[in-house]
């Protein structure tokens, strides 16, 4: 009977080091419940997980920590992010390596049928964790596109200063991420949507007249 019931909660090495991410703020018993959900939703694997998915598999994560801990889910979530990193990364090695002919784990996520020449990645934005993730997207995004580390770098630091924007003016709002490819040159869209309040005097500072309290 014992051991029945330990065999159906085992969910193997990969679920254990997501566990532990949860820790101290859901019991292990809680934490494998938001897991299995969000997986369960999202018709993905920790087996199969894939660098492209895991801002999708981070967000829904975060929809049962919001549920289940309310005050600590940013916190969480920063401790998941980087954990759900290594997995697809291994995962993605994995597949690397198989032997010709054999069958490697793909992803099955939404994320995955969002990649294309156009393909339209939209990211809510309304708290701290929400800018880890749209930054995490983003930087992931050029990954895969090949871009070098010093324009991944400035493609995170545009989406992390708008997305920021969005949480401390408006509350609310969206990111979104578009492929796109110009002339044999390929490149990333960036756009940030909310319903702040608006920016006064928008033709003085486009004038490069405008000058901050700050200088």
């Amino acid at each position: 009977m014992a051991t029945s019931k330990s065999s159906s909660d085992g969910g193997g090495p990969r679920e254990e080091r997501v566990l532990q991410a949860f820790e101290p703020d859901l019991s292990a018993i809680m934490a494998r419940c938001v897991i299995r959900v969000a997986l369960a939703r999202l018709s993905m694997t920790l087996e199969t997980l894939t660098p492209a998915q895991v801002p999708t598999l981070a967000g829904e994560l975060k929809r049962g920590l919001r549920l289940y801990a309310p005050d600590s889910a940013d916190s969480c979530l920063r401790r998941l992010v980087p954990v759900l990193d290594a997995l697809a990364s291994s995962n993605e090695a994995s597949a690397r390596i198989a032997p010709r002919g054999s069958s490697s784990p793909q992803g099955t996520g939404p994320r995955a049928s969002q990649e294309g020449v156009s393909g339209l990645t939209r990211l809510p934005i309304e708290s701290e964790s929400d800018i880890l993730l749209a930054r995490h997207a983003v930087r992931e995004m050029c990954g895969r596109l090949g871009f070098s580390r010093s324009e991944e770098v400035k493609a995170a630091t545009v989406v992390s200063e708008l997305a920021r924007n969005i949480v401390q003016y408006a509350k609310r709002g969206e990111i979104s991420l578009r492929r796109w490819v110009e002339e044999g040159r390929v490149g990333i869209e960036i756009r940030a949507r909310d319903q702040g309040p608006g920016i006064a005097n928008t033709e003085v500072i486009l004038s490069g007249k405008y000058r901050s309290r700050t200088g």
